[in-house]
């Protein structure tokens, strides 16, 4: 059922699918399929001659008429799913079908059942030969003719997929068609740093912030975003032209009260990946109080749960990045071949910043000089320190995060647009809006080689995406 309706979602990169199953299957995922606007062609497979010529003879009498499907039918049609077999099953639909809707524009179910087919079809089991397809306007017109050969195939490549200038169109649920946007020059960025964005875990960061000390900035800037449901977050994404996000697993230390007040689980963040894989990047947290449990559940986060690197946060821990009770996760992360970022420079929240010095990582690389790295939110008020260890190592890379574009600094600007510069550095946001960040980004006069690289491939090479 799964493969059947992952052409209906963009993020799935399916466009057609094509394969065989029971007729429960093909009913439910129809149902789902219509429900969704998009649109399904089963053919019946009689297990022998007998069973074809029932159909045949069943068949005969009811015409290539098709039939539309509303969603707040579906606990009734699960009742036909208990049909003595898979022709009775179809008959029994198309029969509340014309009770209940009559012809339809968008149909489910062609029933038109050729004579000639009943043996070609012949399989055990009485599986269907089914094809679903993503809801193009122009695909419709071609509905009674599309048959499961290269002909077609190659009749889709040429007809969606050719012209620089192609945008697929999906059906939203409101039964609305949406076009997939994107960000200037059709580049489909990726955004490197993010939070937990659930309600429950803003709520539970906003209760433990109660009795911490709240500096001007932070203050001023307001509490990290939240949305409803992860369909609300891609829909905000999307609407930016956002491809993907990297949801940390951020464990910040009180530097004033001497404990996590931000605890973010793995599961917290493997619940994005688990939903929506295609849409969200995990990055393990590490607690250098605990070093044992935190070495074992990124590698447990890698391995089993598909993350893609590590975050840290080191200021409340009052110690620097290059202490020696970093260098175990350094350690873990060459050996798992995981990139770590880190936020380097000046902190928001009430601990001290001088332990994120950005020309402590000049130390770590020359330790770990097959450790991977990102400097996060810029290294201000040490931009410079940044940039000279990202233009010394070959494994350092520049974090733009945290920061709206019209604000980085004229040096940081230039960096990103230089020759050595520009295949190190990544846009990220730290939870700032999507699309003003974008906007601000055009403005900044990148170089298109240039944009397209901040915004998208370096982390994809980075990460490995």
């Amino acid at each position: 059922l799964a493969a059947c309706l992952a052409p209906c979602f963009p993020e799935t990169g399916v466009d057609v699918y094509m394969g065989t199953g029971g007729g429960a299957e093909a009913l439910m995922s129809s149902v789902a399929i219509k429900c969704l606007g998009g649109d399904i062609l089963v053919r019946l497979a009689p297990v022998d001659d007998a069973e074809a010529k029932k159909a045949i003879e069943l068949l005969a009498t009811r015409g290539e008429d098709s039939f539309g499907l509303s969603a707040k039918y579906g606990d009734e049609i699960l009742r036909f799913l208990e049909g003595e077999n898979e022709i009775e099953l179809f008959l029994n639909l198309e029969d509340f079908l014309k009770r209940h809707l009559g012809p339809g524009n968008w149909p489910v179910v062609p029933w038109g059942f050729p004579g000639r087919v009943a043996s070609k079809f012949l399989r055990p089991n009485a599986i269907r030969e089914c094809l679903s397809i993503l809801s193009f306007d122009e695909a419709i017109h071609l509905r009674t003719h599309l048959t499961l050969n290269g002909d077609f195939l190659s009749l889709f490549q040429r007809r969606f997929y050719n012209g620089p200038n192609n945008k697929c169109q999906r059906r939203t649920n409101d039964g609305l068609i949406a076009k997939e946007e994107t960000m200037g020059n059709g580049i489909q960025t990726i955004d490197f740093m993010y939070y937990v964005a659930t309600p429950e875990f803003i709520s539970r960061w906003n209760e433990a912030k109660k009795g911490e000390l709240i500096c001007r900035m932070e203050r001023a800037i307001g509490g990290l975003p939240q949305y409803d449901s992860f369909e609300a977050m891609i829909a905000k994404m999307d609407d930016a032209g956002v491809d993907k996000v990297f949801i940390t697993q951020c464990k910040m230390w009180s530097y004033r009260n001497k404990w996590m007040y931000m605890d973010t689980t793995v599961a917290e963040v493997a619940q994005y990946l688990q939903r929506y894989p295609d849409r969200f990047v995990g990055l393990a947290g590490y607690n250098p109080f605990r070093i044992k449990e935190s070495l074992h559940e990124i590698e447990h986060s890698v391995k089993e749960l598909g993350f893609k690197g590590v975050y840290i946060h080191i200021y409340g821990f009052d110690i620097p990045l290059h202490d020696s009770r970093m260098y175990p996760l350094y350690a873990k992360c060459v050996e798992l071949n995981i990139p770590v970022s880190m936020q380097v420079g000046h902190v928001l929240e009430a601990m001290p910043s001088e332990h994120a010095r950005p020309i402590y990582l000049d130390r770590i690389a020359s330790d770990f000089p097959d450790l991977k790295m990102i400097g996060a939110h810029t290294g201000w008020p040490w931009v410079e320190e940044l940039i000279s260890v990202c233009y010394k190592w070959d494994n350092v890379y520049f974090g733009i995060d945290a920061w709206m574009p019209k604000y980085l600094r004229p040096e940081i600007i230039h960096y990103i647009n230089s020759r050595m510069g520009q295949d190190r550095c990544l846009w990220g946001t730290n939870g700032l809006p999507w699309k003003e960040s974008l906007d601000q980004v055009e403005a900044l006069g990148l170089k298109d080689e240039t944009k397209r690289k901040l915004l998208r491939d370096n982390v994809v090479q980075l990460f490995g995406l």
